[in-house]
């Protein structure tokens, strides 16, 4: 699955689009230049927020059966914009936010809504189904992300062989994660000792 998630990550052959004589950027082209190094930094720092997110979920779900996905949802959303909330007191922020162009609005709206959706049904999974079926599952989103990425924003997002490549033994490194052991043995008909290698368990 990790394997596979960083064959994905190939820098793209695509170049910004020159700058004109005046310092400017042609009328229509959008003036990004990325950072890979702080890009690399912080989605890593992101994936490991996120993959420690869904076990404190789990375990409080366990630790108080009785309470609903929603009531976990509004206590999880409440605490991160509370946090959030602090950076507001930085003129900086307060700065940036008023500077946004107005096409820019619908797509952090769109974002919100479709993240808060996803999340419900992250709650939702997580307080029915054991933690190591549901994050696998969650591993396919790399197929919406890396299409969508190049449907929507082709002048940088390069969907090429290798992509194509990484992308498979992502999601089939998930879905095989998150099968059953006994129905893969049987399905397959593996041999018993092949069979009692994939039900060795380092804890449970």
């Amino acid at each position: 699955m990790l394997a596979g998630s960083f064959a994905t990550q190939t820098r793209s052959t695509k170049k910004p689009p020159a700058a004109t004589a005046s310092g400017n950027h042609p009328r229509g082209a959008p003036a990004f230049t990325p950072r890979h190094a702080a890009g690399y930094l912080f989605s890593s720092c992101a994936a490991i927020a996120y993959g420690i997110s869904p076990l404190m979920v789990r375990l409080a779900f366990d630790s108080a059966p009785q309470a609903s996905v929603l009531a976990g949802a509004v206590i999880a959303y409440a605490s991160a914009t509370a946090v959030f909330s602090f950076l507001l007191l930085r003129p900086e922020v307060r700065r940036d936010i008023s500077g946004l162009k107005r096409e820019n609005m619908p797509w952090f709206l769109c974002a919100a809504v479709l993240v808060t959706v996803s999340q419900g049904f992250v709650y939702a999974s997580l307080a029915v189904a054991p933690l190591m079926v549901v994050t696998p599952i969650l591993q396919t989103s790399l197929v919406f992300r890396v299409f969508l990425s190049w449907l929507i924003n082709r002048e940088y997002e390069v969907l090429n062989a290798s992509v194509l490549i990484g992308a498979a033994p992502a999601i089939i490194g998930s879905i095989l994660v998150s099968l059953n052991t006994d129905f893969v043995a049987s399905a397959a008909a593996l041999p018993d000792a092949l069979s009692s290698a994939l039900r060795f368990r380092l804890a449970g």
